[in-house]
């Protein structure tokens, strides 16, 4: 069994002075988070641009449609680069 506190304890403060800690202490797992979801949501567009593609294969749609598979992918590729996910 524990002793009885001899003051009463004071929460708020407690957490003022903890929450910079956690609060850095998480920074970078958030920071990683978003480069993910970025990164995902530029993967995405590739595939959504390789499926139009696809679609637009022999038609008078297919050039544009490689134009924007070029312009998907060369975003992927500068976010993977801006975020060192690639070589």
């Amino acid at each position: 069994m524990t002793a009885p506190l001899r003051q009463p304890l004071n929460t708020a403060l407690i957490a003022r002075r903890l929450a910079p800690l956690i609060r850095e202490m998480f920074a970078d797992e958030v920071k990683r988070d978003r480069q993910d979801a970025e990164i995902m949501e530029a993967a995405e567009e590739v595939g959504h641009a390789v499926d139009r593609l696809l679609q637009a294969k022999f038609t008078q749609l297919e050039p544009n449609a490689r134009v924007n598979l070029e312009k998907a992918a060369t975003r992927l590729r500068r976010l993977m680069s801006k975020y060192g996910r690639m070589p």
